[in-house]
C-alpha cells in the first residue's frame, strides 16, 4: 500500500507522544490486531467488532466507522463521519492531508493584514468578506462563534452567532470559519474572502499541515467540502483590531442561541461598523 508522504510527514511532525505516532504507523501498515485480522489467522472464531457486535472489525471500522467509538474520537470536533466516502484508512487521511493542496499557488498564497492596519478594509469588487471569530470558556468548554459579512462597498449584508461546546480555543475558531461557509453558502454569495485574526487556522486551512494542529483535520475536511459552493473562495489573516465587529459578536454569541441578522446588524455591531468609517444601516 502506498502512503502518501504528506500523511507520513503529518504523522510524524504531529504534536504527539511517540506511541502516538507509532500507532498510527501500524494501521497504516496493517499491523493493529484487529479481529479480521485475527480471524485470517485463525485466532479469533469470528471477525466481527466485539463492540457493536454488527460489523467486521477492520482498522477502518475501529477508528472510523463503529457508531460506538464514532462520539469517543470525533464527538468534541462535532465531526460525523461520512461512512458512504470511506474506503480505507489511507485515503481518508490522505485526503485530509492534501485538501488545498492542489496548486504551488494556493498552498503558498497566505495574505497577512499589516499590525499597523487600524480598522477593517472592504475586498475588491465583486468580493463579499465574511470576518469570523470565536470566543471559548475553558471551564465550561462553552464556546460563542461570530459571522459577519460586508461587501466591497462596506455596506452591511449580514450577520450570524452560534453558541457551542468544543474542546478547545482552536478548534472553537475553525468551527467559526466553517459555519462562515455555511451562512456564505446561505446567503448565496460566490465570491468570498475569509477573515480570521487565528494565524494558526489559516496556514492551516491554505495547507501548512507540518505546523498545523492534528486535531483540525476533520473540521478543515468540513471547510473544504462547503467551499466546493463558492466560485472563489481567499483565506486571509488579520489582527484583532481589524476584527472587531466578528470579536465583539463572538463574546455575545457566548450568552445567547442562534441568531441571525440580515440587511440590519444588531445593535452592539452599529458603533464598530461605523467606527471602521463604512457605511451601516440602522440597526434591528
Amino acid at each position: 500500500m502506498s502512503i502518501d508522504q504528506r500523511a507520513w510527514k503529518l504523522i510524524w511532525h504531529a504534536d504527539v507522544t511517540p506511541k502516538i505516532r507509532h500507532f498510527f504507523w501500524r494501521a497504516l501498515n496493517g499491523h493493529v490486531a484487529v479481529s479480521s485480522v485475527l480471524y485470517k489467522k485463525k485466532l479469533r472464531n469470528i471477525p466481527l467488532c466485539p463492540i457493536c457486535n454488527d460489523h467486521e472489525q477492520t482498522i477502518e471500522h475501529m477508528l472510523l466507522l463503529c457508531p460506538w467509538v464514532e462520539p469517543v474520537w470525533f464527538g468534541g470536533l462535532t465531526y460525523r463521519v461520512d461512512r458512504q466516502q470511506i474506503s480505507s484508512l489511507h485515503t481518508w487521511l490522505r485526503d485530509c492531508v492534501i485538501i488545498g493542496l492542489n496548486t504551488k499557488e494556493e498552498r503558498s498564497r497566505i495574505s497577512v493584514h499589516p499590525s499597523a492596519q487600524a480598522s477593517w478594509a472592504a475586498p475588491s469588487e465583486p468580493f463579499v468578506k465574511i470576518n469570523v471569530d470565536a470566543a471559548w470558556r475553558k471551564s465550561t468548554c462553552h464556546a460563542g462563534a461570530s459571522i459577519v459579512i460586508r461587501n466591497f462597498e462596506g455596506r452591511f449584508l449580514g450577520a450570524k452567532s452560534v453558541d457551542f461546546q468544543v474542546e478547545n480555543a482552536l478548534i472553537a475558531e475553525a468551527t467559526a470559519l466553517w459555519e462562515g461557509c455555511k451562512f456564505a453558502k446561505e446567503r448565496g454569495h460566490n465570491m468570498v474572502c475569509f477573515e480570521s485574526d487565528s494565524l494558526e487556522l489559516i496556514q492551516s486551512v491554505r495547507g501548512s499541515f507540518d505546523r498545523g494542529s492534528w486535531t483540525l483535520y476533520p473540521i478543515l475536511t468540513l471547510i473544504r467540502n462547503e467551499q466546493r459552493y463558492v466560485e472563489e473562495c481567499r483565506w486571509n489573516w488579520t489582527s484583532r483590531n481589524c476584527n472587531q465587529a466578528a470579536n465583539n459578536l463572538a463574546s455575545l454569541a457566548l450568552s445567547r442561541s442562534t441568531e441571525v441578522w440580515v440587511e440590519r446588524p444588531p445593535t452592539s455591531l452599529v458603533h464598530i461598523l461605523c467606527k471602521d468609517g463604512l457605511p451601516c444601516p440602522h440597526h434591528a
